[in-house]
C-alpha cells in the first residue's frame, strides 16, 4: 500500500524513467525505506529509487572509495561524521525518529545458560555498537563476551536466531517487529537505554542532488511518522 504524504505528496503520477536515484542505507531500515522508496516514485516529480542495505560502516567504506550512491542513511552519526570530514557527503541531517534494543528469540525456544548471543559486529556496525555500549554499562559485557557471535548486520543476527545459529539476539525493535515468528524481550534497562540516532546525507557530486534533497526531506516529514510507526520506529514526541 502506498501512502502519499505531506505537502510533497499532494498527487500521484508515474515517474520520468530516466532517472534512479540510488540511496545506500542501514540494514535495519530496509523494510521502512522500501515503503518510502515507492512512495517517492509516484510524487510528482518523483523517481525510481534503489534501496541497497548494509551495516552502515560497510556503506560508509564504499562510497569512500566512490561508490555511485546519491544518498547515504546511516543508524549512527559516527558514520556520517566520518564521511562528511573526508568530503564526501553534504552536510547530514538527523531524522526525527528513535529505536530501542530488545532480545529476541525463537517462540517458545528454550533457554540455555550459555546460549551463544547474536548481535551485529560491535567494532563497526551501529546495533552491535549500541549493544556494546548498554551491556557495559548493564555490567554484562565481559560475562557474555565469550558467547557473542558477531554478524554483519542486525538482520543478519535475526536471522541467526530464526536459522538457529544463535538462541538469541541483540537486535533493534524495529527488526524484531518484522520478524513474526520470533518473540521479543526487552533486554536493557531505561537507565543503560542508548540514544539510538539516524542521520542521513546527500552524497557530494551526486548527479540527482535535487532529487536526492527531496528524498530525505520525504523521510524528515511530519506527515510520514506513521509509516516509520507502522516499521517499529517511533518519533521523537512519543
Amino acid at each position: 500500500m502506498l501512502l502519499c504524504v505531506g505537502v510533497l505528496l499532494t498527487g500521484c503520477r508515474r515517474p520520468p524513467q530516466d532517472r534512479t536515484l540510488d540511496v545506500y542505507a542501514a540494514a535495519s531500515l530496509t523494510d521502512v525505506m522500501e515503503a518510502l522508496a515507492d512512495t517517492f516514485r509516484v510524487i510528482p516529480g518523483g523517481v525510481r529509487v534503489t534501496v541497497n542495505v548494509a551495516g552502515s560502516s560497510l556503506l560508509a567504506r564504499q562510497i569512500e572509495r566512490g561508490a555511485a550512491a546519491d544518498l547515504f542513511v546511516s543508524a549512527h552519526p559516527d558514520w556520517t561524521e566520518y564521511l562528511y570530514t573526508k568530503r564526501r557527503i553534504l552536510p547530514p541531517v538527523e531524522l526525527p525518529v528513535a529505536n530501542r534494543l530488545v532480545q529476541v528469540r525463537r517462540q517458545n525456544g528454550r533457554r540455555f545458560e550459555n546460549e551463544r548471543i547474536a548481535l551485529a559486529d560491535p567494532e563497526h556496525v551501529p546495533a552491535g555498537m549500541y549493544a556494546r555500549e548498554a551491556l557495559l554499562c548493564e555490567g554484562q559485557w565481559a560475562m557474555l563476551a565469550p558467547r557473542l557471535v558477531p554478524t554483519l548486520d542486525v538482520r543478519a543476527a535475526v536471522a541467526a536466531v530464526e536459522a538457529g545459529a544463535a538462541g538469541s539476539a541483540i537486535v533493534y525493535a524495529s527488526d524484531a517487529a518484522m520478524a513474526a515468528k520470533l518473540q521479543v524481550e526487552d533486554v536493557v534497562s531505561e537507565r543503560c537505554r542508548p540514544q539510538i540516532r539516524y542521520t542521513a546525507a546527500v552524497v557530494q557530486g551526486s548527479v540527482l542532488e535535487e532529487d536526492a534533497m527531496r528524498f530525505l526531506a520525504l523521510m524528515r516529514d511530519p506527515a510520514a511518522v506513521q509509516l516509520w510507526q507502522r516499521f517499529g520506529f517511533k518519533g521523537y514526541s512519543d
